[in-house]
């Protein structure tokens, strides 16, 4: 939202500030049902239906770079993190609406200064302090050029592409607008000044007696059984493309592997020398790039010839995906495979839970094998940790509901972990109670929460965290201890709830100081600013997306 919120949620809930930036500020919406049926019939599929979005087929391969363009303008903005098709597609769509506005207007291409300032305040280009930092710049553009997948004018493309759509939504946004009362409370949620005493109570060591029946286990299992429905598997076997089965005829010259030295130095560190004795003179070491591919040219060799021998499975593999598309039966696949001298292999059925690590365990293999069919049943080129392969279709496996004999094991083990959840959380509520009783006995906080557990049969901590604010929260302090804050007063005591370490959370406010809320501060005069930009940013927002909605709902699909 606003910069300390920003600030915050970059620091320590990155992908949750990614997910609202695509859903509030940039006002990208999930266009559930339908849109997932853009991408189920492979971009550059002949076949596939056609579906224009504000002139380009998403279904093609113009179509992809929709998305791979969007999919490089999160790891450009906001650094590397991992982003599902379901995540990507509105925020593609969002993207590309934008674009396309940009072109109907005649938006003129960035000049330089904007593109280099807009580099320079790139997410990804910036180091540890949070400041661009020109070497990591330099060597990303270096090691493009031996990048198969992204280009230097790919990212080009995208980043004058960015500043276009920058530019789209300031247009769309207007001045923005602000009410005193969210400014003081925005203060209040930045400025207060805490004290906290906060109990930890330890949710692993918690042992109580829970005894199993067999009567609530059953019950339990047809009160979840869609929990454990088993999923729907394709089952497929592939045809292997192993690196291995290239390297003999890969070769790798003195000035290539300097080049790849020089654009993967950081791959490559130089082996410890042994050092000098203490009464030997100990002369600097100086820099020599030559000196330093020499040392390690065994090892870069090896790194580009594997390189090589994939890139040459991959498009092996490539071409018998072609040779394979719309012209051999499956029938007709095993003399295919031996006229060509292919390897095909078998593995377990897929989902999304059990992809073999042969395949490379990564979900965009269960993406590859659901679009097969057997219309359709050869994949395109995937890279596996070997290789490449590609995926042959068998059947499509349904999902079942097994019989309770089958998962008793689970299910047993799932009530008894929710039951002591339960039996926690109640354990929770009484320990705060006698903690407020304690409290107004006149007892220490850390007494209070002492007699408490102990009464509760649990394992306590307290940690007392002093003169800090929401926006500068102290190293070490749970980040659970701050979410309840909102709605406490000094001297009271929150419910309990869960942190990421699996520890019950109990606040008391032992000291909270109001910042000032005078109009004429420059604290509020900056908070207003910051506000009305964000509501400026949510109006353009909203407006952009109407104009995607409007757009994706005159798609029809056409016939190729």
């Amino acid at each position: 939202m606003i910069s300390w919120i920003q600030n915050t949620f970059q620091k320590h809930f990155k992908w949750l500030f990614l997910l609202l930036l695509v859903v509030v500020i940039i006002g990208f919406v999930f266009v559930t049902g339908a849109t997932s049926s853009l991408f189920g019939g492979g971009h550059g599929n002949p076949k596939a239906v056609r579906r224009e979005f504000f002139g380009v087929n998403l279904n093609s391969r113009e179509g992809a770079t929709v998305f791979s363009d969007a999919r490089l303008s999160i790891t450009l903005n906001y650094g590397e993190i991992p982003i599902q098709d379901e995540q990507l597609q509105p925020f593609a769509l969002g993207r590309y609406t934008a674009i396309a506005l940009a072109d109907s207007i005649k938006l003129p291409p960035p000049t330089e200064k904007e593109i280099v300032d807009h580099i320079r305040g790139l997410a990804f280009f910036r180091n540890a302090q949070g400041l661009f930092d020109n070497k990591r710049y330099t060597d990303f553009r270096d090691q493009l050029r031996t990048n198969p997948r992204i280009s230097e004018a790919d990212v080009d493309r995208v980043i004058i592409d960015d500043i276009r759509v920058d530019k789209v939504q300031k247009l769309l946004a207007g001045p923005g607008y602000t009410l005193p009362a969210d400014v003081i409370e925005q203060l209040r949620q930045a400025d207060t000044r805490w004290t906290l005493d906060v109990a930890s109570l330890d949710y692993a060591s918690f042992n109580p007696a829970i005894k199993v029946d067999e009567a609530v286990i059953k019950k339990y299992f047809d009160d979840n059984a869609l929990r454990y429905e088993i999923p729907a598997k394709v089952s497929v076997r592939y045809l292997d493309f192993p690196a291995a089965a290239w390297l003999p005829q890969v070769t790798v010259t003195d000035d290539e592997a300097r080049d790849y030295y020089h654009a993967n130095a950081w791959r490559f560190p130089k082996p410890e020398t042994k050092a000098p004795a203490l009464l030997q003179p100990q002369t600097p070491e100086t820099a020599d790039a030559e000196a330093d591919f020499a040392a390690v040219k065994p090892q870069v060799i090896e790194a580009l010839r594997q390189q090589k021998a994939r890139t040459l499975a991959a498009k092996a593999a490539s071409d018998v995906s072609l040779a394979l598309f719309g012209k051999v039966r499956l029938d007709a696949l095993p003399a295919f495979i031996e006229s060509n001298k292919l390897t095909v292999k078998t593995v377990p059925p897929l989902d999304e839970q059990t992809i073999p690590a042969e395949l490379g365990g990564s979900p965009s293999v269960m993406d590859e094998a659901r679009k097969l069919s057997a219309d359709q049943p050869y994949s395109d080129a995937i890279t596996t940790p070997g290789g490449a392969a590609v995926l042959v279709w068998q059947e499509n496996i349904p999902s079942r509901q097994p019989a309770f004999a089958e998962v008793r094991e689970r299910v047993t083990a799932d009530w008894q972990a929710t039951e002591k959840r339960r039996l926690f959380n109640a354990a929770g509520v009484t320990v705060r109670a006698a903690i407020e009783a304690g409290l107004k006995s006149g007892k220490s906080f850390t007494d209070a929460v002492t007699a408490a557990a102990q009464a509760a049969h649990l394992t306590a901590k307290v940690d007392t965290w002093k003169d800090f604010t929401r926006v500068s929260p102290p190293q070490g302090i749970p980040g659970a201890a701050l979410q309840p804050l909102a709605s406490l007063d000094k001297g009271q005591v929150s419910e309990m709830t869960m942190s990421a370490e699996q520890k019950g959370i109990l606040v008391h406010v032992a000291g909270k100081v109001l910042p000032e809320a005078a109009a004429s501060s420059p604290r509020y005069a900056e908070l207003q600013k910051e506000i009305a930009a964000f509501n400026a940013g949510r109006s353009g927002g909203e407006q952009l997306n109407a104009v995607m909605e409007a757009e994706y709902s005159r798609m029809a699909p056409v016939a190729p």
